[in-house]
C-alpha cells in the first residue's frame, strides 16, 4: 500500500481502521525535496543490509539499505515508504520512520525504522542486489568503516551505531542550554546570524523564533519522529529543506529541522561540519571550512550563550564581550580540536555538561 501524494491535509486510513496519520502538508507550493532516500531497517541485534550485484551500476559490490531517488511530486516520506515496500516487500506506517538527517554529499534523507520480530525483509528485486542479510552491530560498524557499505553508512557509522543502539547521539539539542558552546557567523536566508557549531548532534536545526524574525514560514509540518536530546523519539514542528548558508563568500544548503529552541537560532551539527571538512583550532579561535576546494578561515568563540535576539560581531583578535550573569563568564582557552575523517578530537573542551572531553 503507497500514499497518494496530495498537497492538502488529509487523512489516511490504513489497514487497521484505526490507525490513521496525517500525510506532511505543503505549506509553499515549490517546496524542494530531497533527491534520495535511505532507511536503516533494524532490531534488537544488528542491521539487514543486501549487496548491489548490478555490476553496470554504481557502488557496485557494496551493502546498502533499502532506499532510491525521490519521484516527481512526491514527498521524502512517501519515497522512503514506497521504496522500503518495493525493496524488501514490507508496509511501513509513517509513525514507524525515525528521521536522522539529510546527508549533503547525495542529498539524501536518511531515516531508520526498528523493525518487529514478524518483519524480516525479502529479496524482491533479484536482478539488482542480494537477498538481504542480517548483520550483527559490530559486523555493521566494521563493515561500514572498511567502506564495504555505501557511503553515508560509512561517513556517518559513529553517529548511526550510537543512534540504532539507543546510546545518546542527538540528532538534535533542542531541549539543552547552550553551556561552554562554539559560535561563528553566516548569513542565513540573507540574514547575518550567529551560527551555533555543535559536534554534539548529528543534524542541522533552525528555530522558529529565528524564522518568525526574518518572516519565513516552515515549509513542511510532520509528524515524522526525531531524536531529541534526552535519546526520545519527539515530532519536531517541521522542517526547512535546502536552507542557504554563506560563510565568507562560501555557499552551502542543508536541510534542517524546526525546533522552538530560544537558546540559538541555527545550529549546525556532524552532517554540516563533515560537509565542509571543518577543522576547529580552539587555540587561534578559528575554524577552517572546504566547499569546492576553496577554503575559508572563519572566527569563532567558545562562549556561555550569545543572545539569539542580536547579531554579535565576533573578532578575533578581540575577547567577545557580553553581558555576565551572576556567575564568571570569561574566555576559556582550549586545544586544538578536529572533525576529520569522520572523527572530532580534542582536548580540555568544555562540552555541553561542562566536564572535560
Amino acid at each position: 500500500m503507497f500514499i497518494t501524494p496530495s498537497r492538502k491535509r488529509k487523512k489516511v486510513t490504513w489497514k487497521d481502521s484505526l490507525e490513521e496519520v496525517r500525510i506532511i502538508e505543503k505549506i509553499e507550493e515549490n517546496i524542494k525535496e530531497p533527491k534520495y532516500v535511505l532507511n536503516i531497517l533494524y532490531n534488537d541485534k544488528g542491521v539487514y543490509l543486501s549487496e548491489r550485484i548490478q555490476k553496470n551500476k554504481e557502488m557496485y559490490g557494496l551493502w546498502q539499505s533499502p532506499g532510491g531517488k525521490v519521484k516527481k511530486n512526491e514527498t521524502s516520506e512517501e519515497a522512503v515508504l514506497r521504496e522500503t515496500a518495493e525493496e524488501t516487500d514490507i508496509e511501513l506506517k509513517l509513525q514507524d520512520l525515525t528521521y536522522l538527517f539529510n546527508d549533503p554529499n547525495f542529498d539524501c534523507d536518511v531515516y531508520m525504522t526498528k523493525l518487529q520480530k514478524n518483519q524480516v525483509p525479502q529479496q524482491t528485486e533479484p536482478e539488482k542486489q542480494g537477498p538481504w542479510t542480517h548483520f550483527a552491530f559490530k559486523t555493521y560498524h566494521q563493515y561500514a568503516k572498511d567502506k564495504k557499505t555505501t557511503p553515508t553508512h560509512t561517513t556517518y557509522i559513529i553517529e548511526l551505531m550510537k543512534l540504532l543502539k539507543g546510546e545518546p547521539a542527538m540528532t538534535t539539542q533542542q531541549e539543552e542550554q547552550a553551556v561552554d558552546a562554539l559560535f561563528g557567523e553566516a548569513e542565513v536566508y540573507d540574514t547575518k546570524v550567529n551560527i551555533l557549531l555543535d559536534t554534539g548532534a548529528v543534524g542541522c536545526i533552525i528555530s522558529k523564533q529565528f524564522l518568525d524574525k526574518i518572516g519565513k514560514p516552515i515549509e513542511a509540518a510532520t509528524n515524522v519522529k526525531i531524536i531529541d536530546v534526552n535519546g526520545n523519539r519527539s515530532s519536531p514542528l517541521g522542517i526547512m529543506r535546502q536552507v542557504p548558508i554563506k560563510i565568507r563568500g562560501l555557499e552551502t544548503k542543508a536541510d534542517m529541522v524546526v525546533t522552538d529552541s530560544k537558546e540559538y537560532n541555527v545550529l549546525l551539527g556532524n552532517t554540516w561540519l563533515k560537509y565542509v571538512k571543518a577543522v576547529i583550532n580552539y587555540e587561534t579561535d578559528q575554524c577552517l571550512i572546504e566547499v569546492d576546494e576553496e577554503t575559508r578561515r572563519i572566527p569563532i568563540v567558545c562562549t556561555r550563550k550569545i543572545d539569539p535576539n542580536q547579531f554579535v560581531q565576533i573578532d578575533i583578535q578581540e575577547e567577545l564581550e557580553l553581558e555576565s550573569d551572576e556567575e564568571d563568564d570569561s574566555p576559556t582557552r582550549y586545544y586544538t580540536a578536529q572533525v576529520d575523517n569522520n572523527i572530532f578530537s580534542g582536548t580540555k573542551r568544555k562540552n555541553w555538561g561542562g566536564e572535560d572531553c
